[in-house]
């Protein structure tokens, strides 16, 4: 993780995990795409993927953006840990990918 280091960001960050974790397999997948653009699992399996999480300012009006190359999320700081969610998911739904999956 880049950038966080309050305790309100290790409880954000937290949060986010939880959130992730709790993606159905469909959006796990839309997820992996959505961060390295394939939807495929790493030669050496998931534990190998290398997700980083940047923060990324904050505003309720941003949606997280990833640089695919370097399986880098950016994720803006929300006002609440509710808006994390359906921000997330409506980025990954509207990703495209390269077409890998």
């Amino acid at each position: 993780e880049v950038g966080w280091q309050s305790g309100k960001d290790q409880q954000y960050l937290e949060h986010f995990w939880a959130t992730l974790a709790s993606f159905d397999e469909q959006q796990l997948r839309k997820f992996a795409v959505f961060v390295s653009s394939s939807a495929r699992a790493p030669l050496k399996g998931w534990s190998d993927f290398g997700l980083r999480v940047q923060k990324n300012g904050d505003g309720d009006e941003r949606l997280p953006t990833a640089y695919t190359c370097f399986h880098l999320l950016m994720l803006p700081l929300y006002s609440s840990k509710e808006l994390l969610r359906p921000r997330l998911l409506h980025a990954i739904e509207e990703t495209q990918g390269f077409g890998l999956y």
